[in-house]
């Protein structure tokens, strides 16, 4: 959907030669969306938040939601990018925890 959020914030124009920005792209999304390439999920994020961390985080999140309603299409603009930039972090945390499961599991057979 980011095409859409710039056209919106009129960075992007109509036009024919747009076809060979936004195809490209869009073909990129997806080939991700049916690829097996790990992402960030919110369930495997953690089991509980430490209490000194509460307050900011949930001020944090007041400000995300402020912002969200006052630059909604900026703040869209921003979470792609961010999304797309998590990808390699992803994959990378990814395959540490499959060779920690490895391990684990050939600690396990030894015994």
């Amino acid at each position: 959907m980011a095409p859409m959020y710039l056209g919106f914030l009129g960075l992007i124009g109509d036009g024919h030669r747009l076809v060979h920005v936004i195809g490209p792209y869009v073909a990129l999304v997806a080939i991700l969306m049916v690829s097996r390439i790990p992402t960030y999920s919110g369930k495997t994020m953690g089991a509980s938040i430490r209490r000194d961390l509460m307050l900011p985080i949930l001020g944090v999140c007041a400000l995300v939601f402020v912002l969200l309603f006052s630059y909604p299409w900026h703040v869209l603009i921003i979470c792609a990018v961010l999304y797309f930039a998590l990808i390699p972090f992803a994959i990378r945390s990814y395959r540490r925890r499959l060779r920690e499961d490895a391990a684990a599991e050939s600690s396990r057979d030894l015994t």
